[in-house]
């Protein structure tokens, strides 16, 4: 049965589904106002929405026009996979007719829709820490690792004076500059200080900090795309850090969150080999690792590198199954 996916506005999420920050319009339009064109699509039957898809398309030179489908599609909740299988195959169909390559990291982590689609690998498969808010703050609290839990109380302790605003239209912010020198200090990549600018401009944001005796010495940005939202940037002064001052901040961001009717908080990606503290600290909150797709390509040249390696693998079956025959 073929599907077929609509050019739209505002698509309509599919009841009952999660939505990630790449996916949601507010996404779009911060990309967008950064170069980038961003589109939308979804396939309906009848007056159920099955699924949707934002697309981000840019012009590159030697290469041509490129589609980044990222986090995507969002499907309807227990859609059958003969179903999401055929609808994402017609999809890839569709950006092939406009695009040189489409690269997609699609939220699961089977690659078996794009493998046999001419596709290959362009980088290997992630896990994102996602905190689930329907519990009770009670339980959720209860859920916290005790050294997570140990620092919390501490900070509580502390009086520390957390103030809560938008992230205001303002380049020169002190907590986008002070993230910036952190990040050059530390080499690690991340979108720019513009993003937050444009996604404050569409979107919800909720900031948090902690005032000390001489200005701010902590304070973290969370990005909001009902029903999930997005922990984005944080900074912690070394004072911040002896009074435990992240830690609060997140705790009281779960807290106004839920408030909002926020279903789950995205922490970001894990590395446990690069960044073991960061990781463990992010699942202390009683986080769940969630798996994602790898990123794959589809680009002139691709699909006889994809049929090669199939291949190479169907002989290498072949050949070990011989040798447990004879053995």
């Amino acid at each position: 049965m073929r599907c077929s996916w609509t050019l739209c506005d505002t698509p309509r999420l599919p009841e009952g589904a999660g939505l990630p920050m790449q996916q949601h319009p507010s996404y779009g339009r911060a990309c967008g106002s950064l170069g980038a064109e961003a589109f939308r699509l979804e396939w309906r039957e009848g007056r159920r929405t099955l699924g949707t898809a934002q697309v981000l398309a840019r012009h590159l030179p030697l290469v041509g026009r490129v589609a980044l489908l990222s986090r995507g599609p969002v499907w309807m909740p227990d859609i059958a996979t003969e179903r999401s299988e055929a609808a994402m195959a017609e999809l890839l169909s569709a950006l092939g007719r406009r695009h040189r390559a489409i690269l997609v990291t699609p939220e699961t982590a089977d690659g078996g829709p794009f493998s046999r689609g001419g596709m290959i690998p362009a980088m290997t498969a992630a896990h994102v820490a996602r905190l689930a808010l329907a519990p009770e703050l009670t339980a959720l609290r209860a859920r916290l690792t005790p050294g997570w839990r140990n620092a919390l109380t501490q900070a509580e302790r502390m009086g520390l004076r957390v103030t809560e605003t938008g992230l205001p239209d303002d380049p020169g912010h002190w907590l986008l500059r002070a993230e910036a020198a952190q990040a050059q200090a530390r080499r690690y990549a991340r979108l720019p200080p513009a993003f937050a600018l444009a996604w404050a401009r569409n979107g919800g944001t909720l900031l948090l900090s902690v005032e000390g005796a001489c200005g701010p010495v902590a304070g973290i940005l969370i990005l909001i795309h009902p029903p999930w939202a997005t922990y984005h940037l944080a900074w912690t002064s070394p004072a911040g850090r002896r009074l435990n001052a992240h830690t609060l901040l997140l705790w009281r961001a779960i807290e106004r969150l839920k408030e909002m009717g926020i279903e789950a908080l995205e922490l970001g990606l894990i590395d446990t080999e690069r960044t073991e503290g960061i990781a463990r600290f992010k699942l202390g909150t009683g986080a769940a690792a969630c798996p994602l797709g790898a990123t794959w390509l589809r680009a002139p040249g691709t699909g006889w590198v994809a049929r090669l390696a199939r291949l190479v693998h169907r002989a290498s079956v072949t050949q070990q199954a011989a040798r447990t025959l004879r053995g």
